[in-house]
């Protein structure tokens, strides 16, 4: 069972909303993906003694007082891939040693002025070390990075990877300290959709979208730039602000802005179908409401309304019928579109129905199983509860082969109609499509 992106989302959720999906990648956070946060002890090792110079000298015997460090036998091959990160920061050392050693002069002074803290900290050595793993690590990558869809463009694993990488460590405007700590638990999205307008007009989009993973950051807000996929203009953004509310104080929220009306005004023509009703998304009655366990997304409506004074002027406007109307859309949009906990609000800047449907394509960052999740729970889970949750189609593997041979065929004929290539057989095509053309990215069910 698996969900093809050309059928999955027919009469889901997302389409209700006007949100065609293209493709999805994540960059899972390095926290998630590293056991022991394996580089995290790897920097920390390198500032003490003569370890850095052992290594650039020789490698084996690094290893094996590293391995004694951190009580892991790297030569085993079960922790091959540590290994070749060891090998990667000597080759690293030894071919960039001024650059090297300021980063580890860096690392030092950065890990004794905070020594109070005992979670671990991301410097610039580290941070160094994860790129050039992505970089040079096949399986690295593919351990932290996910993608599904149909590609845009000719853009290659890594190309998405490095380019979400950079957006993890340089977008955050955060303190020195926060960012270093934040950056371990920050996980990236690429989201590519259409937005569809009256009359099928589809505005391509590309959202690069940063969430943080670890609870203890659950009220805060989250990050995202939407650009046209087009023209690479900047149409709007996502990000973190504070909310003063009346009766319970300051709390965190994510602030939507729209920086290109002119663009969004030429490229979407709204239906008039989703509620606009509402700047500020959330529910602000019951501090003490937990969100249930389990994938299944659940809400409770009770508490849901806007700040004081603004939502009672506009909603006395309306008969009691069509406010209860109005409720229950605004509470849909709400339970569809992205936030981080049951406390978390969202702040729109305008009245613009395309501005609603940024936290809507917000959602599909939640297709990918997580690695975090891994010792909680199976991973079908994860996939059969985002299915039911969003009302996706699921396909199988030869429904999808079959839909492959047809449009690939059609595709190849329409091209060359009328000439001597038109005639050939399907499968010749299918065998010459099969070298210029690549498959589609299908999100696979797991395995039970």
């Amino acid at each position: 069972m698996l969900l093809d992106f050309r059928t999955a989302f027919r009469g889901s959720v997302f389409e209700r909303y006007h949100v065609l999906p293209i493709q999805v990648a994540t960059l899972e956070a390095f926290s998630d993906v590293d056991d022991g946060n394996f580089f995290w002890e790897l920097c920390e090792f390198l500032q003490y003694g003569e370890n850095a110079d052992l290594l650039k000298r020789d490698d084996d015997a690094f290893v094996n007082k590293f391995s004694k460090e951190i009580r892991a036998d790297l030569h085993s091959p079960d922790t091959s891939m540590q290994r070749a990160f060891v090998d990667m920061t000597k080759a690293f050392a030894n071919e960039s040693p001024e650059l090297f050693e300021e980063l580890l002069e860096k690392a030092n002074a950065e890990y004794f002025s905070d020594f109070d803290y005992d979670d671990p900290i991301c410097t610039e050595l580290e941070i160094k070390l994860r790129e050039l793993a992505l970089l040079h690590s096949n399986d690295y990558l593919a351990k932290i990075f996910h993608r599904s869809g149909m590609e845009v463009g000719h853009e290659s694993d890594m190309d998405l990877a490095i380019k979400m990488f950079d957006l993890c460590t340089n977008a955050q405007p955060l303190d020195a300290l926060e960012r270093r700590m934040r950056i371990l638990v920050t996980e990236v999205h690429l989201i590519d959709f259409d937005a569809v307008g009256v009359g099928g007009k589809h505005f391509p989009l590309r959202m690069l979208m940063l969430n943080l993973t670890d609870d203890g950051y659950e009220d805060h807000g989250w990050f995202a730039e939407v650009r046209d996929r087009e023209t690479d203009i900047l149409v709007a953004r996502a990000y973190e602000s504070a909310l003063m509310e009346e009766t319970l104080g300051l709390m965190e929220q994510t602030r939507l802005d729209i920086v290109a009306a002119d663009v969004v005004e030429q490229r979407y023509e709204p239906h008039g179908d989703v509620p606009t009703l509402q700047r500020t998304s959330g529910y602000f009655n019951d501090r003490s409401w937990k969100e249930p366990d389990g994938y299944d997304f659940q809400w409770c409506d009770d508490g849901f309304c806007e700040r004081a004074g603004r939502q009672r002027k506009v909603f006395s406007k309306l008969l009691p019928e069509e406010r209860k109307l109005v409720v229950e859309d605004l509470v849909r949009l709400r339970k569809n579109s992205f936030s981080r906990s049951h406390d978390h609000s969202i702040s729109y800047s305008s009245a613009l129905e395309f501005e609603r449907l940024i936290p809507v394509a917000a959602m599909l960052s939640s297709l990918h199983f997580r690695e975090i999740f891994a010792k909680r729970t199976r991973p079908c889970d994860h996939f059969d509860s985002v299915v039911r949750r969003f009302e996706l189609r699921t396909s199988t593997l030869d429904e999808s082969r079959k839909r492959d041979l047809v449009q690939n065929v059609n595709g190849f004929r329409g091209v060359f109609k009328g000439t001597c290539w038109e005639q050939l057989p399907d499968d010749l095509i299918t065998w010459i499509l099969s070298h210029v053309v690549r498959p589609q990215r299908h999100l696979f069910r797991p395995p039970e």
